[in-house]
């Protein structure tokens, strides 16, 4: 399944979908709703505590140890913060 990260500073919002949405609308179309709550009712279960329900954001924060950051990113199937922002992550005003 595709997947589509945006940030905005510390905020990181995740779509499971091919493309960013661009309203309401596409979101509610495109997105894997039920794949977006597996994936954060697991972090949750090992450990990293997201949102559990979909399409919520994501914050890192000065809280956040750099293994804590790790521990998250390792869940979500990223060897580093680089493997994350290689492809997918991208900051809206790109559009």
């Amino acid at each position: 399944m595709p997947t589509i990260s945006e940030f905005y500073g510390i905020v990181i919002r995740m779509y499971f979908m091919d493309h960013a949405p661009v309203d309401w609308h596409d979101l509610a179309a495109n997105h894997d709703f039920a794949l977006d709550e597996q994936m954060r009712l697991e972090a949750i279960s090992r450990g990293a505590y997201l949102f559990p329900l979909a399409t919520k954001q994501c914050s890192i924060s000065a809280a956040h140890t750099s293994a804590d950051i790790d521990l998250t990113l390792g869940l979500a199937g990223c060897k580093s913060w680089a493997d994350v922002t290689k492809d997918t992550l991208y900051h809206p005003a790109q559009r």
